[in-house]
This record gives C-alpha cells, sequence and structure tokens, in this order.
C-alpha cells in the first residue's frame, strides 16, 4: 500500500498561517498520531517571533510555513526521503502555490516532480472562500499595507478565474478524486478557530 501525501494548497485569506502555525508547533504530537509534519519550506514572516518558529534541521533558518517544497523536484527529494524513514504512512505539506506566483499546477508538469510523487497517493486539500468575500478581503489588505488600486481595477485585473482554472489543471494530474475542495466559512470556526 502506497504511503499517502496531502498537500495543503489553501489560498489566501483562508487561514492557511494559521494552520501552519498550528502543525509546526504540534510536530511531534502529529507524528506520534502518525502525520508527519515535516520542518522545511518559508523562513519566518516579519510578523512572527522565531519562538513561533521552529528551526529546520537542514538549514541555519526558522521555519514557520511549510511551503515552496512541492515546487522543484531538488527540494521534494530530501522531503520524500525523511518522509520514507518515519514509521508513519501520512505526510502533510503545505504549498500556497496555487495562488502566489507560480502556481502547483505548473509544479505538477515537472516531469521530475511527477516521478517523484508517482510513488505515493497523492491528495490536495484547499481551501477556497467565496470569490467576492476572498477579493475584497485581499483588496482590503493590500490598502492596509499601502496600495491605492480602486476597488474597481482591482477586482477587473485579479487573476482569479485564471487561478481557478488551475484548480482544474491540479485535478487532470492527480485525478478529481483526490481534490479535496473545502469552503472557508469564518463564521464555523469552532471556538473562533479553524483548526
Amino acid at each position: 500500500m502506497k504511503k499517502k501525501i496531502y498537500i495543503h494548497i489553501g489560498s489566501p485569506k483562508t487561514g492557511s498561517t494559521s494552520i501552519q502555525r498550528y502543525l509546526t508547533s504540534h510536530q511531534k504530537p502529529l507524528l506520534d498520531q502518525g502525520l508527519y509534519y515535516p520542518i522545511a519550506g518559508r523562513a519566518y514572516r516579519k510578523d512572527q517571533t522565531k519562538t513561533e518558529c521552529l528551526k529546520s534541521p537542514r538549514e541555519d533558518i526558522f521555519i514557520c510555513m511549510n511551503g515552496d517544497v512541492v515546487r522543484s523536484s531538488d527540494k521534494l527529494r530530501p522531503i520524500l526521503c525523511d518522509f520514507n524513514e518515519q514509521k508513519v504512512d501520512r505526510m502533510l505539506l503545505s504549498e500556497e502555490g496555487l495562488f502566489l506566483g507560480s502556481s502547483l499546477a505548473h509544479s505538477l508538469k515537472d516531469q521530475n516532480v511527477l516521478r517523484l510523487l508517482a510513488d505515493y497517493d497523492v491528495h490536495v486539500v484547499v481551501y477556497l472562500r467565496p470569490a467576492i468575500e476572498y477579493l475584497c478581503s485581499l483588496w482590503a489588505e493590500m490598502i492596509k499595507m499601502g496600495d491605492t488600486t480602486e476597488l474597481d481595477v482591482f477586482l477587473l485585473e485579479h487573476p482569479y478565474s485564471d487561478n481557478l482554472r488551475s484548480l482544474f489543471d491540479i485535478s487532470q494530474k492527480i485525478g478529481a478524486v483526490n481534490m479535496i475542495i473545502k469552503t472557508f466559512e469564518k463564521q464555523t470556526w469552532i471556538g473562533g478557530s479553524l483548526v
């Protein structure tokens, strides 16, 4: 039976950073329960402290977000080697590439990445917000950061439909049955926590 890999691709404004912080701070208990969450990916952001993060065993950096590891076979290979050495059959990776920069769909066009993942049962988990709520929230965050783009211009220029199209591309690569799409609804959080 193949080991399972869950790739959480989130999307901005759907609690991805909160999920990643939780998983990072609970790596050991998760491993004890049979889920490997590797410490690999991006260094901490300016709004995080090193005490919220874990030190990467591979590099002298602190990691809070487990991202950017599925984009190249060079980054993915050592993660898979570590996973194979674990006595668990499930691993979770966070890859926010769906809506940011080069998408996971593009990564899955890389034959080397596909070959590496072929030995595993791969599932993709994505949280999506209703379009208007998502785009308005993203625009409001940009305004807080000093952007002056008018909302109507932002809505016309944002590549939202292209991003959704990449979901279709991913489902073609891994099979629609392996796509887990969840609706992000903050009001349904138990006790105010997505996790």
